[in-house]
């Protein structure tokens, strides 16, 4: 999800304890492994505790359906086309409850706007959600969003109470299971030439009926 309701007076105050509270990311339940992505964290100007606490929850998240994130920092320099997250800063004319973007059709760049989400006191629970969100819409490889969960158009106040170390927003079964079949198509792109996209339709951008 990169879009936020307006008044933050809304979101829930989840405290932020770097010496305990990466205890309280509780082990995903078993789920069969369906595929690896790598995902390349670009310019990290978070720190560390938050991105690795942020990084771990989202983490167990896609373990529960069956996806092994491997993080890396840096640029993506590999044959295997790995998504890229650049933590940047909001431009002048997004609107303000947008907090990240995805180009799915294209399949690689994510931009999230770590200076709106460092201003919340739920940042570590909330950035992991945005990460989840946006790399979801990249392995589904469409632009679209479900009623309920982590991948609504918008959150409310009550999914940002949900949002925490342990207890987190779930996939609907839509979800799932196009994420089964977007990773079986990013498998098989692998096998042909790498194709640029120039031209992608942006997932959580307000300029698009979504």
């Amino acid at each position: 999800m990169v879009k936020r309701t307006a008044s933050s007076s809304l979101l829930a105050l989840v405290s932020i304890f770097p010496g305990s509270a990466a205890a309280q990311v509780r082990k995903a339940p078993q789920t069969a492994e369906i595929g690896r992505i790598r995902v390349h964290v670009r310019n990290p100007d978070v720190p560390v505790e938050i991105l690795s606490l942020s990084q771990a929850v989202a983490e167990r998240i896609f373990t529960g359906v069956g996806i092994k994130i491997d993080w890396r920092s840096g640029a993506a320099q590999s044959r295997e086309q790995p998504i890229t997250i650049d933590l940047a800063v909001a431009p002048r004319h997004c609107q303000p409850h947008v907090l990240a973007y995805a180009l799915p059709y294209e399949g690689i760049h994510i931009q999230v706007f770590y200076d709106r989400i460092q201003e919340q006191p739920n940042r570590a629970a909330l950035l992991a959600h945005v990460f989840v969100h946006e790399i979801t819409h990249m392995l589904q490889g469409v632009v679209r969003h479900s009623e309920t969960g982590i991948m609504k158009a918008r959150w409310t106040a009550a999914d940002i109470d949900q949002m925490g170390f342990a207890t987190t927003l779930p996939f609907t079964p839509a979800d799932v299971m196009l994420i089964r079949m977007g990773m079986a198509r990013r498998v098989e792109a692998l096998k042909g030439p790498v194709v640029e996209t120039p031209a992608d339709e942006i997932a959580d951008s307000e300029e698009l009926p979504l």
